[in-house]
C-alpha cells in the first residue's frame, strides 16, 4: 500500500496528505489546486515506482503520520468553520445577480462596499468586460470579498 506524502499548502498553510496514486491534488481546506515542488514530486514518483515507502530510512516528518495514513493538523492550522465573524453579512447570490445584470456599472462592487473600484467599473464599463467576468468567477467560487476582506459566502438574500 502506498503511503501518503505530507505537503504544506502554499495558499493556506495547512498540512495535507497527497496520495501518490492521484494525478491531481487539491487542498481540502482552501480548495486550491496543489502543484507540489520538485522534491515532493520526486518523492511521489519514487513512491509510485516502489509501491510504498516500506523499510527504514523514514524521516522524522514521515513518522508523524497517524495509523490511518493522514497527518495530524494542529488546531491552529485547521480551517475554521463558517464562523459568522469570518463571513460577510452580504449576500453572495445578490452580488452575483448584480454582477450579471449591472456589472458594467459596478453595482456589485458598490454593494460589497468597494466604492473606488465601483466608480472605476462604472467609468470603464466593468474594466471593458474583463473585470466583470473575473468578479463573476470569484463570486461563484466564494472568493469575492467585501471592503473588510470578509468573503461573501451566504447564498440567501
Amino acid at each position: 500500500m502506498m503511503e501518503k506524502v505530507d505537503y504544506r499548502c502554499p495558499y493556506c498553510g495547512a498540512v495535507i496528505a497527497l496520495d501518490p496514486a492521484d494525478t491531481e491534488w487539491f487542498c481540502g481546506y482552501c480548495d486550491s489546486r496543489i502543484i507540489p515542488e520538485n522534491d515532493v514530486l520526486q518523492k511521489i514518483r519514487y513512491e509510485r515506482r516502489r509501491g510504498g515507502f516500506g523499510g527504514t530510512g523514514h524521516t522524522e516528518r514521515e513518522r508523524q503520520w497517524r495509523s490511518d495514513g493522514y497527518y495530524d493538523i494542529p488546531k491552529s492550522r485547521q480551517k475554521p468553520a463558517e464562523d459568522p465573524e469570518n463571513v460577510s453579512g452580504r449576500s453572495r447570490l445578490l452580488a452575483l445577480l448584480l454582477a450579471l445584470f449591472l456589472g458594467e456599472l459596478g453595482v456589485h462592487r458598490f454593494y460589497a462596499g468597494k466604492i473606488g473600484t465601483g466608480i472605476l467599473y462604472a467609468m470603464t464599463a466593468g474594466l471593458f468586460g474583463m473585470g466583470i467576468i473575473y468578479d463573476i468567477i470569484m463570486i461563484v467560487l466564494g472568493r469575492f470579498c467585501d471592503r473588510d476582506g470578509l468573503p461573501l459566502l451566504r447564498w440567501d438574500i
